[in-house]
């Protein structure tokens, strides 16, 4: 978090999110040579995202690397979008309309009204490990990932909860109809070569036309 911080003060933040998106668009490349028909989620920093280019920087990356831009996902912080919602609302179109999908990332951390949420056009939302951690056996964090989960359907987006570690946690998901998970508990990060391991088989073994 410092690191990131600290870049954020000068313009290395936005060579950073150029690497991270290029060895991404790659990375997907590369899978897709082999066998796994897989998306990749991509972080982009908040300074690069109102103050910089980020929808030439993808739109570079994506050709440079003829990945198909429904392949990348791209994650923006709750609190980013709320800083300047304008910016954020005509880049997210422009995300969108070139083909790649967008996520709203820690959701419930930020200080956005629900009302918000409409104005951004978004393909999901993923609610911060703080709601997750307690939610059952906490009824108030129930409750708000109860509440995100029905706005989410009601305005088309897929939700993913963040943090998940316990059994328990993804079995109250599960209940309440979450579409994803992430956490420790399905797996922690990886080399590359080991998602293609575990994950390359499994998409070699499903029907033509289906994706892992």
């Amino acid at each position: 978090a410092l690191f990131v911080a600290l870049a954020e003060e000068s313009s290395l933040i936005l060579e950073i999110d150029a690497f991270v998106i290029r060895s991404a668009c790659r990375q997907v490349y590369n899978w897709r040579a082999a066998g796994l028909d897989t998306r990749v989620s991509v972080n982009v920093s908040g300074k690069h995202f109102l103050h910089g280019d980020p929808i030439a920087t993808i739109r570079r990356e994506l050709e440079a690397s003829q990945v198909d831009p429904g392949s990348l996902v791209v994650e923006i912080t709750e609190s980013v979008l709320m800083r300047d919602s304008s910016r954020a609302q005509n880049h997210l179109h422009q995300l969108r309309e070139l083909g790649c999908q967008v996520a709203i990332d820690d959701f419930g951390t930020g200080y956005s009204s629900l009302a918000y949420l409409k104005s951004f056009p978004a393909d999901s939302l993923k609610i911060d490990r703080a709601f997750i951690q307690h939610l059952h056996e906490n009824s108030v964090d129930a409750a708000i990932v109860r509440s995100v989960l029905d706005l989410s359907r009601s305005l088309g987006m897929s939700v993913t909860a963040e943090g998940v570690e316990t059994q328990a946690q993804l079995d109250w998901l599960q209940r309440h109809g979450c579409d994803d998970v992430q956490g420790y508990l399905t797996a922690r990060s990886m080399p590359a070569h080991e998602i293609l391991q575990r994950y390359g088989p499994l998409a070699r073994a499903l029907p033509q036309g289906a994706s892992a």
